[in-house]
């Protein structure tokens, strides 16, 4: 045995302390509960030969409950350690009895066969974990077992006894042949998330399960001749489509059993007056001749349904439904998409990330990228963003010592784009870096927690998991352990057979890896010359996608290269005769390039653009081609060379054939996305206004279906069209004074109001998700300022009940995106009504009130403060000082309420270094100043003097906020205007302040005016509110 031990890798083990052996203890028990199998393989597979792995005995619902008991679970323990010090378990036994016939209505004497099979299988366990060359450290009795290897081989041999009773089940507990067939009951429902966390499934997850068409196959072989097999893959669903068939044959009267532990000896089935289906799971480890002897025993009431794994393109017996895990993936994702609401929240419950507002992902892309999946428990862990639980993989990986391997596999996946991996290159990727005893039983292990795909396919199953995963290894390993992670890294980055997009994706990952260095990532564990294989292809790349994947690898070298600049500039040659060829598939990829050596050194930059001859690009513009004019316009705008003021610029307006241009623009095939279309007349109007109005113009006149088909979503994508081409949509107030919109600019933007007039604008945005509204409400504003008609129209006419219950939970922090939709829908003055009665219902349940909508109801306001609860000002200050003013005008008691959670906010944004901190807040403080003293008093002492002192300083001598307009004068004012009021102070505040006085003996003195009272304050009063 000790030899067996060895070569499963128990020998490596030690058990050191109490503590350790309680954890081993828990998650053995765990194991058991089926909620997890953090137990190494080798460890698991070793007790598998002795026992259940785990005793399926514990798949019955009352006895995991059983098992959950706190005091069980300290039982067991207890009995476990003490049974491995040969001490007496009679009472022990008695006691779970006791506890389960407190748990059953069954009565007590299942607990003595619970009883056996736990503590056997801890002790085994624990065993397991010990090797003849470790003290074992028995924490329940403080007993130390000295390496003896007479007192081990004692233990080994009682511990076999045990399971040797267990197995043989006579001489422990009377477990008869009926009792060897459990009972399944039906009726519970657990949901999918069971089945998207890679859970074992049972009887309660069948209604949650899309079924699979290999369950009507098996249903009608049972009716046929009352035995069936279904077999397939590890994870494709084979026991919960065996289970599904049970439930309805169930529903039929039958009662339905299945065996507690195919690796043991099969019973005979049970003759019964009542019908009876047995099931056999995991029968691939039981004796197929026995087997094949209970199926030629099925009568018309005596029904045999069993479940077989095979390798991937092996075939089973003869007869055998064989599971198509291509096809059952497909058959979930439909089956669950069509119960979306269902879906959406058992996903978003196991990742936050999917959801309905803006920045979220949606639901519709994961399941998109789950259904590419291989096999069901694929597709369950990308739709439940596996990857969200990398940490706890890491932390389950490095207690089992395969860490680094999944860490190696992981880097490699990334490396070579997602392509399949052997087992024999594993071994050669980490040869001399992991023992290969060492990599055999991580790998083992990995597929056993289904962290690999396939025993023949050591991929993650997701490349998003194994980007995450490299980030949660190596902020889990010590120095030494790093070394030999960055000796995978050399191999793989040095490996010339790799493609350079996937060596790109690699280093981009460790850049912006989050637990790694705050600006490089784990990017430091790159040495530089590592890269030199990677840029020699490079500059040799010839064809569109050599191009395009050096393109990516040089655009992600920063940070690692000691001289990128350098490199570039050895290199503009032929950096500018790829850029010159304009590669078809390329133009993106270098346009990102450009733009990086741009952003780094401009006059390098710049010095590529002059040596290539403009007139390229309108040679390559392809008037029959729409998507290649955009991809060839996108590299000339990251190019700058719509910005570009000498001759270049000049060059390729002269060689442009307009006529094409605009026939193109005219006529824009509603096959590609708008967004296209876009990037064209936003560069066109910069590189000639007058034409590029005119193409803009032209394209009005094509948007007419994509529009109709969504037009929430065909704004989207011409938001540059309608912010910057026609400047009628000026989110961050550029386009003013002379910049300001025209008249040919709105006359444009007509058409293009006019266009979306006609398409169900109410219905659409009714009906939208979280995420669009923003876009509905930029959308709204537009049609405000150019058809206001319409806007009002479309108002009008929206669902705002519908809104509302779209909003759901938003509405606890104020409506989130929905508000700006009901701000912008407020510029009618015919809805503010029924809006004012949307919002006041949920007022009890915002714990602060946006700034927007008290502004909008500032009765509303009043409402929320003297109901006790709060309304911030969401840094919006002069929207801060209009509510302040309205308060101090109509309930002056409440300005401490008000200024109660925006005090903090309004001191720490005063404290920072930078003056334009100090823009736009000067009338909220005159405000405050004048209407409620002490809480200014209160707001000059929250306010951190080092850090303030130098963005005071620097508004007081008007620098760096030049770029604002009216950004100096208003910092100035607003410093002096503290510094004035903080000398009197006795604290750094005051210290500071006098200081500064010294240093700006003038400009720290406000203007007289400025010290004056704001007031006199009035109430807002909005008509027809």
């Amino acid at each position: 045995m000790r030899e067996e031990l060895a070569r499963r890798g128990a020998g490596d083990l030690q058990a050191s302390n109490p503590a350790s052996i309680d954890n081993e203890l828990n998650e053995a028990i765990q194991v058991l509960l089926g909620e997890a199998d953090t137990l190494p393989d080798h460890i698991l597979g070793w007790i598998k030969g002795r026992l259940s792995d785990p005793p399926s005995i514990f798949a019955d619902a009352e006895a995991r409950d059983w098992l959950r008991r706190d005091d069980v679970r300290a039982l067991l323990k207890r009995s476990a350690l003490a049974l491995v010090a040969g001490a007496d378990l009679t009472a022990e036994i008695e006691e779970a009895k006791r506890l389960y016939a407190v748990s059953s209505d069954d009565g007590a004497w299942l607990g003595e066969p619970l009883f056996v099979y736990g503590v056997s299988f801890l002790a085994l366990t624990l065993k397991a974990k010990v090797s003849s060359d470790t003290r074992l450290i028995l924490s329940a009795a403080n007993v130390h077992a000295e390496q003896s290897a007479a007192l081990l081989e004692r233990i080994e041999t009682k511990l076999d006894g045990v399971a040797v009773a267990v197995r043989t089940a006579s001489t422990t507990a009377e477990i008869t042949a009926e009792g060897r067939w459990l009972p399944v009951a039906f009726g519970s429902d657990r949901g999918i998330a069971p089945a998207l966390l890679g859970e074992m499934l049972g009887p309660a997850d069948v209604a949650a399960c899309p079924r699979l068409i290999e369950a009507d196959t098996l249903l009608a072989q049972l009716e046929a001749v009352g035995a069936a097999r279904i077999a397939g893959v590890p994870g494709a669903g084979k026991s919960i489509s065996m289970l599904q068939v049970a439930n309805q044959i169930a529903g039929r009267g039958w009662r339905v059993v299945r065996l507690d532990d195919a690796n043991a000896s099969l019973p005979p089935l049970i003759a019964s007056n009542q019908p009876v289906l047995h099931l056999i799971d995991d029968a691939h480890l039981a004796n197929p001749v026995h087997v094949r002897r209970l199926e030629e025993g099925c009568g018309p009431s005596t029904w045999l349904l069993s479940a077989h794994t095979i390798a991937p393109g092996k075939v089973a017996a003869r007869g055998t439904v064989h599971l198509d895990a291509v096809r059952a993936v497909k058959t979930i994702a439909n089956g669950l998409e069509a119960d979306y609401g269902r879906t959406f929240e058992a996903v978003r419950r196991l990742d936050d990330r999917i959801g309905a507002s803006m920045g979220d992902e949606r639901l519709e892309d994961r399941l998109r990228a789950a259904a590419t999946a291989d096999v069901p428990w694929q597709f369950c862990f990308i739709l439940s963003g596996g990857w969200r639980r990398a940490t706890a993989f890491a932390a389950s990986a490095r207690s089992a010592g395969a860490d680094l391997t999944l860490a190696a596999l992981a880097i490699r996946q990334l490396a070579a784009r997602d392509a399949h991996f052997a087992p024999e290159e594993a071994h050669v990727l980490l040869d001399g870096i992991v023992e290969d005893q060492r990599i055999a039983s991580a790998i083992d292990w990995l597929l056993a927690q289904r962290l690999l795909l396939r025993p023949d396919d050591l991929r993650c199953p997701h490349q998003r998991f194994g980007s995450v995963l490299i980030d949660q290894v190596l902020t889990g390993v010590e120095a030494e352990e790093r070394q030999r992670f960055r000796l995978v890294l050399q191999r793989v980055l040095s490996n010339p057979s790799l493609p350079l997009a996937g060596l790109a994706t690699l280093i981009h990952d460790l850049r912006y890896a989050h637990a790694g260095n705050r600006y490089r990532g784990w990017s430091s564990m790159v040495d530089p010359d590592w890269l030199e294989p990677g840029l020699a292809r490079c500059w040799s790349a010839q064809s569109p996608i050599e191009i395009r994947d050096a393109a990516w690898f040089l655009s992600e070298i920063g940070g690692i290269h000691p001289n990128e600049k350098a490199l570039f500039a050895a290199h503009q040659s032929t950096i500018s005769d790829w850029i010159a060829t304009c590669p078809t598939g390329a133009c993106y990829a270098l346009g990102n390039l450009a733009n990086h050596i741009l952003n780094i050194d401009e006059a390098l930059g710049t010095a590529i653009r002059y040596r290539i001859d403009s007139a390229v690009f309108t040679r390559n513009i392809d008037a029959g081609d729409a998507r290649r004019t955009a991809e060839v316009i996108a590299l000339a705008s990251k190019l700058r060379l719509h910005w570009d003021k000498s001759a270049g610029r000049a060059a390729f307006l002269q060689a442009l054939d307009r006529p094409a241009l605009s026939r193109l623009m005219a006529e824009w095939p509603a096959s590609l996305p708008l967004s296209y279309a876009a990037e064209i007349s936003k560069f066109m109007v910069y590189a000639d206004e007058a034409y590029g109005l005119e193409i803009t113009e032209a394209l009005s006149g094509a948007i007419g279906a994509p529009i109709a088909a969504d037009p929430i979503d065909a704004f989207h994508e011409l938001n540059d069209v309608i912010s910057h081409s026609l400047r009628l949509l000026d989110v961050l107030g550029i386009y003013v004074g002379k910049r300001a919109p025209n008249r040919r600019r709105k006359a444009i933007g007509r058409k293009y109001a006019a266009v979306f007039a006609k398409a169900s604008l109410a219905a659409s945005i009714s009906s939208a998700k979280k995420r669009d509204y923003q876009s509905c409400a930029m959308l709204l504003s537009f049609l405000q300022d150019i058809a206001h008609e319409t806007f009002c129209t479309v108002v009008r006419a929206i669902d705002w009940d519908a809104v509302s219950r779209t909003i759901g939970d938003d509405w606890s922090g104020g409506g989130g995106d929905g508000e700006v939709l009901l701000g912008v829908a407020f510029g009618d003055p015919q809805i503010r009504p029924v809006l004012k009665d949307l919002i006041a219902p949920h007022l009890p349940s915002m714990r602060v009130m946006a700034a927007r909508l008290a502004l909008m109801f500032p009765d509303l306001a009043i409402e929320q403060l003297n109901a006790g609860r709060l309304v911030g000002f969401d840094h919006r200050w002069e929207w801060g000082a209009l509510i302040t003013g309205h308060v101090a005008a109509v309930r002056p008691n409440l300005l401490d309420r008000l200024l109660q959670t925006n005090l903090k906010e309004l001191a720490d944004s005063l404290s920072q270094q930078h003056p334009n901190y100090l823009h736009e807040k000067l009338l909220l403080i005159r405000i405050i100043a004048d209407v409620t003293p002490d809480a200014f008093d209160r707001l000059l002492s929250l306010i951190e003097p080092a850090s303030a002192a130098i963005g005071w300083r620097k508004a007081l001598r008007g620098i760096q906020n030049e770029y604002e307009r009216d950004a100096q004068s208003n910092a100035r004012a607003l410093a002096a205007f503290l510094v004035e009021h903080a000398l009197r102070k006795q604290d750094a505040v005051g210290a500071m302040a006098r200081e500064l006085r010294r240093s700006f003996p003038r400009a720290s003195v406000p203007d007289v005016k400025t010290l004056e009272s704001p007031g006199p304050y009035a109430a807002m009063n909005h008509s027809n509110a």
